[in-house]
């Protein structure tokens, strides 16, 4: 200490009792530093080396939600796919493209427009040049069609097979604008898809039900049909494709929709109109209805009948009301020559018509069939043409397999010329019926778009119905 006590600073600290404090804080200090340097020098602790002497510590559990998770601004995307996958049970495929297919009841599913057309057209090919067909079933694997509206472009069919689970339908007056809904369908693939969006309104009609939905979403990622549904999957519309692009319809305006599917319409060539007493007093009549529609194109080259005629007698049989005309109309066979009595500007005037067929076509002008070359052709106007140089001769339907199928000539093509005579007149009928029953090769001058083409069709017995039927199902 007595040498320390030879500098001044120690001699001044000792006077002012500073000294062994100082010392203690030395002290402390290079303790500190000694600790820092001998933790720089140390290795990382090892995570998972167990700590001898404490509890180990408990593994890592997963997280995991509720199946349907309510909370679309957390777990936004994942939401979505949980709804998409929650809705798959009441989706399925029609047709052999897969369209996919809304289930509104347990045999009952709302299709696009595309599977109905496919099973029309393959019923007319059948009834024009014979083949594969479902005898008038109109089956598509297990559904069966029940109705269809192009104009709409959708579709009802009837479930043959296993029963569906269908959508719970719930009324979209009652969902506050704003919420959101998503449209759920099958892709190409058959996997569930979803598109999110919003609900903004029911655009109603004018008797006040509701009619079309107004929702926010990309209508244009939606394929030709999804079922629009709310938070709890419950079905609110479906979003369809038109001829004037994408409508999204409501639940409601759908059960109307599909309650019209399943009533069958016959097209008659034919309205009428009951008379009031009046009118008949007028006429000196008891009996007879208004005719108040002639279709001019169900009756080939013109109509005997005319718009304002009184029709007194139908079949030999007298007109007392409209139901009754009908009733004496649809017992009428497509082709079937139908005499009848009207009284047209006040004069008796007695004649006979052809009934057209359900579709109001006339009969008597329908396709010329080549059974056994397995095509039909008929003729086209100017107005049912959509190509240049439509008018004129068109294959209306060709045999799968069939001798013109196998020679080239496809459904659409126009007919030029057979065996070098050119058939460009509606009067060629007679020439074409003497050619169908031709067994000898012939050769078609045909034209597809702007493209000509030659084909050599050998005609052939056709295939038994019963050999068809089995070859299509």
């Amino acid at each position: 200490m007595r040498p320390l006590l030879r500098f001044p600073i120690v001699r001044f600290m000792r006077r002012r009792q500073l000294l062994f404090p100082l010392v203690l804080v030395a002290i402390a200090g290079a303790v500190l530093f000694q600790g820092t340097l001998e933790y720089d020098a140390a290795p990382p602790p090892n995570p998972r080396a167990p700590v001898p002497g404490t509890v180990p510590a408990e593994p890592a559990r997963t997280v995991v939600r509720a199946d349907l998770e309510k909370t679309p601004l957390t777990y936004f995307a994942d939401y979505w796919a949980q709804l998409a996958e929650r809705a798959e049970v009441h989706l399925t495929s029609v047709g052999a493209a897969g369209a996919p297919a809304i289930a509104v009841g347990t045999r009952l599913v709302l299709a696009p427009a595309e599977p109905a057309a496919a099973v029309l057209a393959a019923e007319r090919r059948a009834s024009l040049v014979g083949g594969a067909a479902a005898d008038g079933a109109r089956e598509l694997g297990p559904f069966r069609l029940r109705g269809w509206e192009p104009d709409l472009g959708l579709a009802l069919f009837e479930v043959t097979g296993e029963e569906l689970m269908p959508f719970t339908l719930t009324d979209p007056r009652v969902l506050p604008s704003g919420s959101y809904v998503g449209a759920v369908t099958l892709t190409a693939a058959g996997e569930p898809a979803v598109t999110p969006g919003y609900f903004v309104a029911v655009k109603p009609e004018n008797d006040g039900l509701p009619d079309d939905l107004v929702v926010s979403m990309n209508l244009a990622a939606i394929p030709a049909l999804a079922a629009v549904v709310n938070l709890d999957g419950a079905l609110l519309g479906v979003v369809h494709a038109t001829p004037s692009g994408p409508r999204v319809t409501s639940s409601t305006s759908m059960l109307r929709m599909i309650e019209g599917f399943q009533v069958d319409e016959v097209c008659r060539g034919l309205e009428v109109a009951d008379l009031d007493d009046a009118v008949r007093e007028r006429f000196v009549i008891e009996r007879g209805v208004l005719i108040e529609y002639v279709d001019p194109a169900a009756f080939h080259p013109e109509p005997s009948l005319r718009g304002g005629d009184i029709l007194l007698e139908w079949g030999e049989e007298d007109v007392t009301s409209a139901e009754q005309f009908r009733q004496l109309y649809d017992a009428g066979a497509p082709g079937e020559l139908v005499r009848y009595r009207v009284l047209r500007n006040r004069r008796r005037i007695a004649g006979g018509t052809v009934l057209p067929d359900t579709e109001c076509r006339p009969v008597s002008q329908g396709p010329v069939r080549f059974v056994s070359s397995g095509m039909a052709l008929e003729w086209v106007d100017a107005a049912g043409g959509d190509a240049p140089g439509a008018l004129g001769w068109v294959v209306a339907a060709v045999r799968v397999g069939g001798p013109a199928a196998r020679a080239g000539v496809a459904e659409g093509d126009r007919l030029v010329s057979l065996e070098g005579a050119a058939t460009d007149a509606e009067d060629d009928r007679a020439a074409l019926e003497a050619a169908s029953e031709r067994t000898a090769p012939m050769l078609l001058s045909l034209r597809r778009g702007d493209r000509m083409r030659l084909a050599v069709v050998q005609p052939e017995e056709p295939p038994a119905p019963d050999a068809g039927n089995e070859g299509e199902r």
